[in-house]
């Protein structure tokens, strides 16, 4: 074997223990005391501040939590799944480590009064030993040129709370040397315009590990987000890698405040929980489904435009099967004659279509926007159609500004061909959907533009061989519906969004619990449905050897049949929709036999109820 020299081995040993500063390794690094304790003295010069009453939540930059209540004690658990090998990254104050991650603040921007970040120190007990967190915000990714801090500083120490999460980090489910802190730093006078921006940090503690920020950890899923880590030997910031996968990982962490959060992205309705001994079941239904409107422009024309002899359109994009209810336009006139020709015409997948689906004349107001009501027509479409403004007379105009959206083209009502224009037209649409995956848009604010002169109000130039510059935009007003999550307590209990209309809740620890599900929109996440309470009392109706009651066979295409140590004196089934499809409140035996075999293949419950309470089994029906 090759000896390694004096000076190699002080090399070799010197790069192994700044890297144990950046990244906690599973299992041996983490044990290792890197850090540094401060003294009195020293913790006296970081200068608390006042804990503030912190607002709604803004954002969620991922999860951790990746077994709920499987950890020690009934505790959460956050678990490195292999080949992922990194446990934290270092971000400790002592010796300069640091960690970031980007947020999209949307339009209208956020008022910020806290941020919420998390680290552990291992060998901590749950009584938190984080003393300190300073934070800063940038404009633009850290380190990169033209990026500058805009809001915090590298020193001062806003954290206003912290305690233990409920969560340990580890590999192992019985590990507890690692409970996760929740540390809320205050961010007095933040004030964010829409954009994106990058959140840095760093903490400090009492014990000589760490700290160390677990990364967003999400199971099946080693590459977690775009993170970046400053380690004081590298002198720069570098991305935040797994050290066993090599793949970059995410930082969670939460945002509270004010802004333009969508104020009625409509919830879940009938949530409804069950109990399977130490099973919770939650079932609900979708969001009530109404109108959205679909919007193109920015809501500030600069002109009016009046085209004889054509129709001036605008393609529409819904998010599914719909029904179109109103076509609106931003007019103008000039004259004794306001009438104009509404059209609505169909799409053919890259350009529009010829045929006329609906028209209709209409009387333009002055300088505002006016709807057109044809919900009476019944128009049904599953895909893009053009709304249209038709030429009927001079003196009437319909607004415009020069941005190319991608959505205009002409109609030539004689020729009967289009052409694409390269600027936006103020056409609108309301349509109603019919599967549920849309919900209503808050009303949007559609004041008058700026009154239009004579001078703005124009005929239209024709185009030669005009092609828009920019792909269609996206609708301003979408809120597609993505898929719902759970909370228990108030902890997300799912790591991805739920595509279903039910969630089960396994192995909960005995006790009383509040349960609540939102809906999860593309611009964010509604108010919870709920909360359900459920109670737990720690033994299982299925759980071997202490059955009370049995239900069999278990699939079943035909019948079930129950058997209880006790009278039965009422069942019932309940679909995992939440419907109820058989009820017999009168069997006062202790056996019974219900018939499924007219009903539908899938999950359903069964709800006995004896002397000593009601129990539910869960079984399949397959066909």
């Amino acid at each position: 074997m090759k000896k390694i020299s004096p000076i190699a081995m002080l090399m070799i040993i010197s790069f192994m223990l700044s890297s144990m500063a950046f990244s906690q390794f599973n299992p041996t690094a983490a044990d290792l005391g890197v850090g540094m304790t401060y003294t009195a003295a020293e913790l006296s010069t970081i200068n608390p501040v006042t804990p503030a009453d912190s607002k709604g939540m803004l954002y969620d930059n991922g999860p951790f939590v990746t077994n709920p209540g499987g950890g020690a004690g009934g505790a959460d658990f956050s678990f490195l799944e292999s080949p992922n090998t990194t446990l934290g990254f270092g971000a400790q104050l002592g010796s300069g480590n640091r960690m970031a991650d980007d947020f999209d603040v949307p339009a209208g921007g956020w008022v910020i009064d806290s941020i919420i970040v998390f680290c552990y120190q291992t060998g901590s007990t749950t009584t938190s030993t984080i003393t300190a967190v300073n934070l800063q915000i940038w404009d633009g990714e850290p380190g990169t040129a033209g990026a500058t801090v805009i809001w915090g500083d590298a020193t001062t120490n806003i954290m206003q709370s912290t305690f233990w999460s409920n969560c340990y980090r580890g590999s192992n489910l019985t590990a507890t040397d690692r409970p996760i802190m929740h540390n809320t730093a205050g961010t007095t006078a933040l004030s964010l315009d829409e954009g994106t921006y990058w959140v840095d940090y760093q903490f400090n503690g009492t014990l000589g590990s760490g700290p160390w920020a677990p990364p967003i950890t999400i199971p099946a899923q080693l590459e977690t987000g775009n993170a970046l880590q400053y380690t004081t030997t590298a002198g720069a910031w570098g991305p935040a890698l797994d050290n066993g996968s090599g793949l970059q990982q995410g930082m969670p962490f939460l945002i509270y405040g004010t802004g333009a959060v969508p104020p009625t992205l409509n919830p879940p309705t009938n949530l409804a929980a069950t109990v399977d001994g130490q099973d919770v079941s939650l079932t609900w239904d979708a969001p009530v489904s109404t109108t959205e409107e679909l919007i193109y422009d920015d809501g500030v024309s600069t002109g009016g435009y009046y085209y004889p002899g054509f129709t001036m359109s605008s393609r529409m994009s819904p998010a599914g099967a719909c029904k179109v209810l109103k076509l609106k336009y931003y007019t103008s006139y000039d004259g004794t004659h306001t009438q104009f020709a509404p059209r609505v015409f169909n799409w053919l997948g890259t350009t529009p279509g010829t045929t006329i689906l609906y028209e209709t004349t209409a009387d333009a107001v002055n300088d505002d926007w006016m709807e057109v009501d044809i919900s009476a027509q019944n128009i049904l479409v599953n895909e893009d159609f053009m709304v249209g403004f038709g030429y009927l007379f001079d003196s009437v105009y319909m607004g415009f500004n020069s941005i190319d959206n991608g959505r205009s083209w002409d109609y030539d009502n004689t020729a009967g061909s289009w052409a694409a224009w390269n600027e936006t037209y103020f056409i609108r649409a309301i349509v109603e959907y019919t599967d549920g995956s849309v919900v209503e848009l808050v009303p949007v604010n559609t004041p008058p533009s700026t009154t239009l002169t004579q001078e703005q109000m124009v005929y239209h130039p024709k185009g030669v061989n005009i092609t828009h510059s920019v792909p269609p935009v996206a609708n301003f007003g979408s809120r597609a519906l993505l898929g719902y999550n759970a909370y228990r307590e108030g902890t997300k209990l799912n790591s991805s969004v739920i595509a279903n209309l039910f969630y089960d809740d396994l192995d909960v620890a005995p006790g009383t619990y509040d349960y609540t599900v939102t809906a999860v929109y593309d611009e964010g996440e509604s108010v919870p449905a709920g909360p359900v309470e459920v109670t737990i009392y720690g033994v299982s109706v299925n759980e071997p050897g202490q059955q009370a009651i049995q239900v069999y066979p278990n699939p079943t295409s035909g019948f079930i049949n129950l058997k209880s140590d006790d009278q039965i004196t009422g069942i019932e089934l309940v679909s995992f929709s939440g419907k109820k499809v058989y009820s017999n409140l009168n069997v006062n035996n202790t056996t019974a036999r219900v018939n499924v075999s007219t009903y539908p293949s899938g999950i359903y419950l069964v709800k006995v109820t004896t002397a000593q309470g009601v129990s539910t089994v869960k079984i399949t029906v397959t066909h």
